[in-house]
């Protein structure tokens, strides 16, 4: 498949037919969720942004994420904390640790080693289809559970666990730009008639300045602006989103911080983010039209060489001129 059918099988739209429903799924696999290239998630719009040919590549399905350890335990936390304890053992295992003292206790087993090489071997003997995940990374979660369901606002809200639906996938079509889009929600509870979409961000520093950079970085305002559209289109009512910050290290201590995202006209962020992924949606669909999908820098000819701003002004005001003789030389 090449860029131009890539890409024209995400709009292709069959004659005298509108868009198709938003439909909502209920505990569909995680891969299934993610094999599909008919609709876009935030990630994927995410690997636009960062690489159009990345882009590509994925929709074409060329390119298949490959799980990280810090993925794997995302998937640990989100079953311990969504699901249960219970669940979340009967799906992952944790990974020995090497013991002893010092800074490497409690880490991951020292795989290089020879005795280290028959420790790791032995268990992934084990595992039987079960996912491993550091011990490190796993000694957080008990502390994380505490602090959550201790927390007067996220403690309602995700515990008992039995009281909303996880993992609920939702497809839609965004009335502007004709895009057929999708989302996987981690939860889903309603109250008061209002649905409530939390989501788990798992991070070392939950301070104020710290989470703007963070959510600037991922786009995760980008992320709520969809969630929160998919659920409206889905269900025909606003939601609410609350992004739960749960601060960790290596103690294991928590901290968590609860920020709301919402439809209310105050929500800044969420507009620029609906604003944000809208933009990125009519640059695919611009470049599909022209089947060009190079990079805005690479149609650039004759691009003169530049400087950061930051060194232009150190040397502007430096007062001194330390390019004297540079054409000589």
């Amino acid at each position: 498949m090449n860029e131009s059918d890539a890409l024209s099988n995400v709009f292709a739209t069959p004659a005298n037919e509108g868009p198709p429903a938003p439909r909502i799924v209920y505990d569909m696999p995680e891969a299934d969720y993610h094999a599909d290239r008919t609709a876009w998630s935030c990630s994927a719009l995410c690997k636009w942004l960062n690489d159009r040919r990345d882009f590509v590549a994925w929709l074409a399905g060329e390119l298949v994420d490959a799980p990280t350890e810090e993925m794997t335990f995302g998937r640990y936390k989100h079953a311990a904390i969504f699901e249960g304890m219970d669940v979340a053992r009967e799906r992952f295992v944790v990974a020995p640790e090497r013991g002893g003292g010092g800074k490497d206790a409690g880490m991951l087993v020292d795989r290089r080693s020879a005795a280290g090489k028959a420790t790791w071997k032995a268990f992934l003997a084990t595992l039987g289809g079960r996912e491993w995940v550091r011990p490190d990374l796993a000694a957080n979660v008990p502390a994380m559970l505490a602090a959550l369901a201790a927390h007067h606002e996220a403690g309602p809200l995700l515990f008992p666990p039995s009281d909303g639906r996880n993992e609920v996938s939702i497809w839609w079509t965004d009335p502007v730009t004709g895009a057929r889009l999708r989302c996987r929600l981690d939860r889903l509870v309603w109250l008061d008639g209002v649905p409530h979409v939390p989501d788990l961000k798992t991070t070392e520093d939950a301070s104020d300045r710290a989470v703007e950079k963070t959510t600037a970085r991922f786009a995760y305002h980008m992320k709520c602006a969809m969630y929160l559209d998919a659920v409206e289109a889905a269900f025909g009512v606003r939601g609410v989103m609350p992004l739960v910050f749960v601060e960790t290290g290596p103690r294991p201590r928590v901290n968590v911080k609860w920020t709301t995202t919402s439809d209310r006209p105050c929500d800044k962020p969420t507009e620029i983010g609906r604003a944000a992924y809208r933009r990125i949606i009519r640059e695919i669909q611009a470049c599909q039209a022209a089947g060009d999908f190079r990079e805005p820098w690479e149609r650039t000819t004759r691009c003169p060489l530049t400087l950061p701003p930051w060194l232009m002004r150190e040397h502007e005001f430096s007062g001194s001129d330390d390019l004297e003789g540079a054409e000589d030389a």
